[in-house]
């Protein structure tokens, strides 16, 4: 699953994401944070969770399934079945 929202200030521009949250297993998660650049940066990490802003100021949060790091867009119920 996906979500998006905007909270970045400023004036947003229309269609723009600035968030986006991601589900997915443990392994995954760790091979995403292995192949971060050193010009992403890491705002939490955990066995089962991970959020990171990248180049684009785009921020990451992923977490596995029933996990209780919460994505954004989770606790927004603004997800998109992908």
């Amino acid at each position: 699953m996906i979500s998006s929202l905007r909270h970045i200030r400023g004036n947003p521009v229309y269609g723009q994401i600035y968030a986006l949250g991601l589900v997915m297993p443990a392994e995954e998660i760790a091979r995403v944070g292995a192949r971060l650049g050193e010009d992403a940066k890491i705002t939490e990490e955990g066995p089962a969770h991970l959020a990171f802003i990248d180049p684009y100021q785009i921020n990451w949060q992923i977490s596995v399934p029933g996990n209780e790091f919460r994505t954004s867009g989770d606790f927004a119920d603004r997800w998109h079945k992908l």
